[in-house]
Parts: structure tokens; C-alpha cells; sequence
């Protein structure tokens, strides 16, 4: 597919909930491990900052990492990144 060429999104797309560490920081080892847990049993793309309401709580620069974090995990798959939202 040509980079700009749209394609129809089909499947299952999970929103995400995002792993905290004791620090209530955002876990990013375990959110890629999540993500990849994800692929890797069949969902078609992913759904960071989204319906789950909790990107509520994560700062805009916070949730801008989640999308960076997502998408270093999910080239073989979408990413609808803060569809929920304004980033």
C-alpha cells in the first residue's frame, strides 16, 4: 500500500488500558508487552487513548508517549490513536 492510500479498517480493535508502575507512572515495558500480547492473538489494530476514559488522567505529553510506544510495537497493525479526542 502507498503511503496516503486509505484502507478500510476491518476487524477487532481494542481499546487500551494503560499499565502504571508503583509510582503511578506509565509502564512502558509493560504496555509494549500488552500491546504485543495483543498481535499476537489476533486483534486487528489498536486503540490507544481511547474509549476506556482513562487518557483523562495522563497529561497531553503522556499520552503522546502511549501513541510512540504503541506504534513502535504495532507496524504490522492500525493504531486509531486518541479517537476519543483532541491531542
Amino acid at each position: 500500500m502507498a503511503v496516503g492510500e486509505a484502507k478500510k479498517l476491518e476487524g477487532i480493535f481494542t481499546p487500551l488500558l494503560v499499565p502504571l508502575d508503583e509510582r503511578d507512572r506509565v509502564n512502558e515495558a509493560e504496555l509494549r508487552r500488552f500491546v504485543s500480547w495483543l498481535i499476537e492473538r489476533g486483534v486487528h489494530g489498536v486503540y490507544p487513548n481511547g474509549s476506556t476514559g482513562e487518557f483523562t488522567r495522563f497529561t497531553a505529553e503522556e499520552r503522546r508517549r502511549i501513541v510512540r510506544w504503541c506504534g513502535r510495537v504495532c507496524g504490522r497493525v492500525p493504531i486509531l490513536a486518541g479517537a476519543a479526542e483532541r491531542m
